[in-house]
C-alpha cells in the first residue's frame, strides 16, 4: 500500500510504503518528494518526516518494531510534457529565461508540484525561471490573471498577474542583457 502526501501550498511532500517482504515481514518506508538538490526539498521533509514518523511508530505499535532506516528521497517521475518558453537576449542570443506554461497547476500545491518536476531542468539551464498556471477570471485576455511563481535563482512568493504586469520582467531580461 502506498500513501501519498500533500500540502496545500507545498504540493506532494512525500510518501509512506506498506509491503510485504519475503520473509514474511512487512516493511514501512517513508520517501520525501524532490531533488535533494532542491532547497524546497528540505522543506517538504521539514513537514513530513514528523508526520512519517508518528505513522511509523504508530504502526511499530501495532506491527512491532522494523529495523530503522533514513528516510530516502524519492525522485520526480517524469509525468507529461510542460511547455516551456526560452527567452534569449536580442543581441547575443544568450537564453536568459524560461517560462513554463503549467496550465494544470490551479494553485499553490500544484504550481509546486510543477516545479519539483521541472527542478533539474531549470536548475541546469540557471536562469531566472517562472511558472505561471492557466489564465482566471473573466473578461478579455489582457485583462484575466494568471497564478505566477518564480522558482529560481530564488523561490518567490506567489503572485497574481495580468500579461501586462509580467510580460515587462521578461522584455526586460531580453532587452537589458547586453547593457
Amino acid at each position: 500500500m502506498v500513501y501519498a502526501f500533500r500540502d496545500i501550498d507545498m504540493g506532494e511532500l512525500g510518501r509512506l510504503v506498506i509491503e510485504s517482504t519475503v520473509d514474511g515481514e512487512t516493511r514501512i518506508s517513508s520517501e520525501v518528494a524532490g531533488d535533494p538538490q532542491d532547497p524546497m526539498t528540505a522543506q517538504r521533509l521539514k513537514v513530513f518526516e514528523p508526520i512519517s514518523e508518528a505513522l511509523t511508530h504508530r504502526l511499530e505499535t501495532t506491527l512491532g518494531r522494523g529495523r530503522p532506516t533514513s528516510l530516502p528521497v524519492r525522485l520526480s517521475e517524469p509525468r507529461g510534457q510542460v511547455p516551456v518558453e526560452e527567452v534569449y537576449c536580442e543581441v547575443c542570443n544568450q537564453l536568459v529565461a524560461l517560462v513554463v506554461f503549467a496550465d494544470e497547476a490551479n494553485d499553490l500545491g500544484q504550481l509546486e508540484d510543477c516545479a519539483r518536476m521541472m527542478y533539474m531542468h531549470y536548475a541546469w539551464h540557471n536562469v531566472p525561471t517562472w511558472l505561471i498556471g492557466p489564465q482566471y477570471c473573466g473578461g478579455p485576455i489582457p485583462q484575466r490573471r494568471a497564478n505566477v511563481l518564480q522558482v529560481w535563482p530564488q523561490h518567490g512568493p506567489l503572485e497574481s498577474l495580468r500579461p501586462e504586469e509580467f510580460n515587462p520582467r521578461i522584455e526586460a531580461l531580453a532587452t537589458q542583457h547586453c547593457k
